[in-house]
């Protein structure tokens, strides 16, 4: 056990309930216990809770915290993931079509860039659903691509104020010759 000594002044700790954390010499704190400073006797103790022994040694200090009343667990919720990214870039003649498919863990919303170096070609917008395949398809004049061999896909899905960031390098199919119009 632990025993503490409350200061003796009530400016400096006023009645009231409190938590009590034990730190560790790591500064490791303990699950919090509530306590009550004040005059009056504290209520009587909880039933004992069984738990598995611990096989950490004591903890050498303990503070005390103005708190309020509990509150309740928060349950946490799966990580968020990019589950798949896919994307083709097709197109033989001088309009090109590129198909983005994505899939993610939870609702978000995703910024889909061409570029054709630092520059933007085409850009769109596009919700996510959690656990559903969302699809986009952009057409992108060949001629906005000024004969790039290849351009980089990159998108951005934003889930809770957080920006993901996927980046692909897709290969420009060649454009038909005059003679194979023919």
């Amino acid at each position: 056990g632990i025993t503490l000594n409350t200061p003796r002044d009530a400016t400096v700790a006023p009645p009231g309930y409190y938590m009590l954390f034990v730190i560790d010499a790591d500064g490791v704190p303990s699950v919090a216990s509530w306590v009550r400073v004040g005059p009056e006797p504290p209520p009587p103790p909880a039933p004992p809770v069984t738990t598995q022994p611990s096989t950490q040694a004591p903890a050498p200090a303990a503070t005390t915290t103005p708190a309020t009343p509990p509150v309740p667990p928060v349950t946490r919720a799966a990580p968020f993931r990019v589950r798949t990214l896919g994307a083709v870039l097709r197109g033989r003649g001088p309009r090109l079509t590129l198909s983005v498919r994505v899939k993610t863990t939870a609702a978000a919303s995703a910024r889909i860039t061409l570029l054709r170096g630092r520059r933007a070609v085409s850009a769109r917008t596009l919700r996510l659903r959690a656990g559903r395949v969302a699809a986009r398809r952009l057409v992108v004049r060949r001629a906005t691509l000024r004969g790039a061999a290849r351009v980089r896909l990159r998108v951005a899905i934003t889930h809770r104020g957080r920006v993901t960031t996927a980046q692909r390098t897709l290969r420009v199919p060649k454009a038909r010759s005059a003679r194979a119009r023919r």
